[in-house]
């Protein structure tokens, strides 16, 4: 991220009230064992947005409760 001066990415999403989970997978190459510890500690999470909100409305998985 630093290379591509993005490195402020994270806290800018989440002052925008946007999640942020950053599971890295090194360019051109496989996930490796921390992208695989961090994909098991959110992949249920994230799937159940995609149940809950499907595909195309994941934007407002991340909106307050009304």
């Amino acid at each position: 991220m630093f290379a591509l001066n993005v490195e402020a990415l994270g806290p800018e999403l989440i002052g925008r009230h946007m999640d942020w989970l950053h599971l890295p997978i090194r360019d051109v190459s496989v996930p490796g064992p921390e992208f695989e510890r961090a994909w098991s500690a959110h992949s249920e999470g994230l799937r159940a947005r995609l149940r809950r909100y499907g595909r195309h409305d994941l934007r407002r998985a991340t909106e307050p409760s009304r």
